[in-house]
Order: C-alpha cells, then sequence, then structure tokens
C-alpha cells in the first residue's frame, strides 16, 4: 500500500522549512550584530582609558616639573615657603588621579574580557588607536542600507511568506490525499487472487477548520505588517540620531585639534616661561596646566563619543562583521 499526496504538499513544506530557517539566520545576525557592537564598545572603552593614563601620566610629568622649579626658586628666595608645599600638593594629586586612572584602564579590560567570554584574567595587549578618520556620510544611503539589510526585517519577512505558505498549506489540506492498496492472496491448491482498492479519507466537505486557520493567520499578517511599519520607523530614527552624533562629533573634534588644543598647549608653555621668568606666580600656572589636561581629557572623549558613533551606525543599518 502506498499514500500519495496532492500534488503541491511535499513541495509546500519545503519551502515553509526553508523560511524558517531563513528566520533562524536572521534571529542569529541579530545576535551577532549585538555582540559585535559590543565588543566595539568595550574595545573603545579600553582605548580610552589607556588615553587618558597616557594623559594623567603627562600631567604628573608637568607637575614634578613645577614641584622642581618652585624649589629652586625657593632656594634661590624668589618664591615663598608656600609655593613649594603648592607644587607638592598638585604632585600628590596627579598622582593620585594616575592610580584612578589605572584602575579605570584595569575595569576596562575586564569589561572587554566579559563581552568576549573570557576569565577575568585573561592578560590581553590591543593595538588600536582612539581617533577614527572623518567620513563623509550621507544619512539618504544609510536609511536605504538600514532597510536592506537589517535581519530584524529580514526576520519579519520571512516570517510573512512562511504564513502566506501557511495558508496554501491550509487550503491544500481540502484536497485529500488517497491510499492505494494492492494486495496479492495465495490460498493452497487454488489459483492465486489479487485485489486492488483506492480510498479516500473521509469527511471531503467539512472544512470549518481550515477556514478558521486561514482566517486567524490573516489577523497575524495584519499585525506583522505593524510592526514591521513601527520597526522601520524605529531603525530610521536610529540611523538618523547616530547620524546627527556623529556630524556633531565631527565638528568638535575639528573644534579641539584647530584651536582649543593648540591655544591650550601655547597658554601653558607662555605661563611655564613667565613662571620661570618670576614674571607670574604659581597659581596661574597650576592653573594654565589643569585647564590643558581638561582640554586634553576631553578630546578624548569627543574622540570616543565619535568612535562609538560609527559602531552605531554599522549597527543602525546592519552591517554584518
Amino acid at each position: 500500500s502506498q499514500t500519495f499526496e496532492f500534488p503541491g504538499k511535499r513541495e509546500l513544506r519545503g519551502r515553509i522549512a526553508e523560511e524558517e530557517s531563513a528566520q533562524s539566520r536572521a534571529e542569529l545576525d541579530v545576535i551577532r550584530l549585538d555582540i559585535v557592537f559590543g565588543v566595539k564598545e568595550a574595545f573603545l572603552g579600553l582605548l580610552l582609558a589607556q588615553e587618558k593614563s597616557s594623559y594623567v601620566e603627562r600631567d604628573l610629568e608637568l607637575s614634578r616639573d613645577f614641584e622642581a622649579m618652585a624649589e629652586l626658586k625657593y632656594s634661590a628666595g624668589d618664591v615663598a615657603k608656600v609655593e613649594v608645599l603648592r607644587a607638592k600638593l598638585e604632585t600628590v594629586q596627579a598622582a593620585n588621579a594616575l592610580r584612578v586612572a589605572a584602575d579605570a584602564e584595569r575595569l576596562a579590560k575586564a569589561r572587554l574580557n566579559s563581552v568576549m567570554a573570557l576569565p577575568q584574567s585573561t592578560s590581553m595587549s590591543i593595538v588600536g588607536e582612539l581617533k577614527r578618520p572623518l567620513l563623509d556620510l550621507d544619512v539618504t544611503r544609510l536609511r536605504r542600507e538600514a532597510v536592506e539589510s537589517r535581519p530584524e526585517l529580514r526576520r519579519i519577512s520571512s516570517e510573512v511568506e512562511r504564513i502566506h505558505l501557511r495558508q496554501e498549506q491550509t487550503r491544500l489540506t481540502k484536497k485529500r490525499d488517497f491510499d492505494v492498496n494492492l494486495s496479492d492472496q495465495y490460498l493452497r491448491e487454488l489459483p492465486a487472487s489479487w485485489s486492488f482498492a483506492l480510498s479516500v479519507p473521509l469527511p471531503v466537505l467539512f472544512t470549518q477548520r481550515q477556514d478558521a486557520e486561514i482566517e486567524e493567520s490573516q489577523a497575524t499578517l495584519g499585525a506583522l505588517s505593524q510592526t514591521a511599519a513601527n520597526l522601520r520607523n524605529v531603525i530610521a530614527l536610529e540611523v538618523e540620531t547616530a547620524y546627527t552624533k556623529a556630524t556633531t562629533s565631527q565638528k568638535q573634534i575639528n573644534l579641539y585639534e584647530t584651536d582649543l588644543l593648540p591655544q591650550a598647549e601655547e597658554v601653558y608653555e607662555m605661563f611655564l616661561f613667565s613662571y620661570g621668568e618670576g614674571e607670574i606666580g604659581g597659581i596661574e600656572l597650576i592653573e594654565a596646566r589643569k585647564t590643558l589636561n581638561e582640554v586634553r581629557t576631553s578630546y578624548a572623549d569627543v574622540l570616543f563619543e565619535y568612535a562609538l558613533t560609527l559602531a552605531l551606525i554599522e549597527r543602525a543599518v546592519g552591517r554584518a562583521p
């Protein structure tokens, strides 16, 4: 005996399985995008911590230079003892800041180990720069790329196609399969006989269940259509937000590199020379040094924000690693 399915049923099962597989791949792509962004964020955070540590180290060197100069000036009778005490205090505060920066760097390494699923004791040496090239971004192109590439939309598209195929499969259940049976009977001293039977399962006229399933799937399709529309709006907002942040960061980077950083370094060098000549006091030099350190630290923060925003753009448009 053999059961013969109504034509098209076997093919539909294969196409439904393909769409289910596509959904699973899209879900994996979503997870992959999140993991990659998490690693990039932690990596950039470690670069930022290292950059700030280098700034604090340079600030400590400047503090020690100031302390040495104050002691020389005190020995020469040019400044009071309080100037030396103030210089020593600045050195102590810079040394404490360096310890805080080192702790922040260790925490950043631990976070990177965590997102990479490595033991916290894992020792690593990373290579990279916080500064990224300033890209010429096109928000229209980014939106289009996001709609075409985001796995969340591909997952919904596969789900919609799977439901359409399920509807077709449900309609085909109204087309009944049939069984063919061929038997050979043999009795001793009698000639062999054959029998043939063709059967169709009943009932063939009652299809209320299939109609209800199709109506239910139509409602699901409507909900998925609304979900896809909402998701496209969310994706467009993500792209627009990341684009705005990136362009703002680019302007800030240009401001720091062409104006703030050169001015802060020039003012400090000028105040350092003036302090050595006895034209200004230690307080003015301290303020100039702190301003220089603050500008450098803020510059590092802006570089980090821009690099992180580029990673956000890659996540928003669904660029697979």
